[in-house]
Parts: C-alpha cells; structure tokens; sequence
C-alpha cells in the first residue's frame, strides 16, 4: 500500500510544480506569501500563543511580506540575504549547543518571534527573487526537487545503515550516514539537474560548491524546527498534510536552503 507520506507528495508536488513552470513571478509570490502564512500560524503555536491570539499574529506576516517584495532592489535582497546567512550560522550553533541557551518565560517568546521572522521571510524573499532570475523558474524548479531527494535520500540512507547520531538531542532519528547519503543525493541531483534542464551555471567547481552548502544548510533548517518542537514538547507543527505533519514540517528543510542557494546562485552568477 502507498503510504500517507507518499500519498501526499503525489496531490501535493504536480500542482507545486506547474505554479512554479508557468504562472506569472507575482503570481508565484503570492502562492508562496500563502504557504508562508500558514507556516506562520503553525509557529505562533510553537510559541504557546492561544489560538486566537496566534491566528491575529499571523497575520503580521503579511504586510512584511508585501513590503520585502515592493522593496526587492537588488541590492536590498543581496544585505537581507547576506544577514539570513549569519542568522543560519548562528542557528547551527544553537543547535548543538541546545538545550543549553535557550532561555524561559517571556525572553523565550520574544525570541521566538524573532526566529518566525528569520525562518520564514528570508525564504520567501529568496525563491520569489530566484523565480524571477534569468532562466529563474527552471532554477526553482531544481532547488525544489534539490530539496526534495535530499530528504528522501536522508531518510532512508539512514533508515538502511543507521549509525552515530548526527544530533540526538534535538532529533534522535537522524544519523550522520543519513546525512551523508542526503548531502550525497541533493548535490547530485544539483549538478544532473542543471545539465538536464539546460541551465547556464557558473564554473562546476562554484556551482557544486553552492550546491554542497545548500543541502548542508537545509539540515539546519530541518533541525532548528525540531528543536522549537522538542523544547515544545510535540512531534508535528501541525496536521494538515498526513505523513508530513504541518505545512512547516514540509517547508523546514527550505527555510535555510532558499536564502542559501539564491544568494550562493546569484553571487555566482552576477544577479545580485
């Protein structure tokens, strides 16, 4: 029988991908603005805000969204890209650090609310502007499916060797040959993809690099969720999508991989 993981990949990817192929860049950032929302509502939650309270907060999502977007001059995307990066080099040292550092009571909220900003406005901004490039919905695209066999080749290139725990505290069922196996199967597909899909990239040895850090950075993204969902004390920001959990179960992984690949790509390339 399929499962319900695969079951939903199959409803969920064919509409994803015809909206990134052929609808218009506004379009696309409004879809996306969408996911973002949802995802949003799913981290006031994280935050132990009530319902109510958490659906009004959402919202501040919105406007910002709408601002980065009317503001996106290139040079602005390139300081608000470059300082998400820092902001993902920090949070992998709060990765392994936890549960040290993360601090109680009020102070915890506050800086959960900055975390929401951090993971989810970035990565809007990053895959509107990268649709938007050059040869851009292709690029999408590639990131996508980048991201998408990452995970897969993880999870079951862990689940086939298992092994040393890559950070057990925070997510115990992933291993560093899952890791492995996921840098060895997104950085593949980066570099097939892109001959296959008659992409122009930069010199091979930049672009794997750009791809290399990419599927790293989404294991980041991936493990500062499930540290908020640890400290939490739940296994799933939400229930929308079965066998996924939430809509930021699904998008974890990209929150870091979208400002890393556009930023990496367009440096590379001289977009931005």
């Amino acid at each position: 029988m399929i499962s319900d993981r695969v079951r939903t990949a199959l409803w969920i990817i064919p509409p994803v991908v015809a909206a990134v192929l052929f609808l218009p860049n506004a379009w696309v950032a409004v879809l996306f603005a969408g996911v973002v929302w949802g995802a949003g509502q799913e981290w006031t939650a994280l935050m132990g805000w009530p319902h109510d309270g958490g659906r009004a907060a959402g919202l501040f999502l919105l406007p910002l969204l709408a601002v980065a977007y009317v503001l996106g001059d290139l040079a602005v995307v390139n300081v608000l890209l470059g300082a998400a990066l820092l902001w993902w080099v920090l949070a992998t040292v709060w990765v392994m650090r936890f549960p040290a550092g993360l601090p109680s009571g009020a102070l915890l909220r506050g800086r959960k609310l900055v975390v929401g900003l951090a993971l989810l406005v970035p990565a809007w901004l990053a895959l509107v502007v990268l649709h938007g490039m050059p040869q851009g919905p292709r690029w999408l695209l590639l990131l996508l499916v980048m991201i998408w066999l990452a995970d897969g080749g993880a999870y079951y290139t862990g689940r086939r060797f298992g092994g040393r725990k890559l950070a057990p505290r925070v997510s115990p069922g992933k291993t560093w040959a899952g890791y492995w196996g996921g840098l060895g199967a997104g950085t593949l597909t980066g570099l097939l993809g892109a001959a296959l899909l008659g992409l122009d990239i930069p010199t091979v040895g930049v672009y794997a690099g750009v791809c290399l850090v990419t599927v790293a950075g989404s294991v980041v993204g991936d493990l500062t969720v499930s540290m908020f969902k640890r400290q939490m004390g739940v296994k799933d920001t939400g229930h929308l999508l079965p066998g996924h959990g939430g809509i930021l179960d699904r998008i974890d992984s990209l929150t870091a991989a979208a400002p890393i690949f556009t930023w990496g790509l367009g440096r590379a390339q001289g977009w931005l």
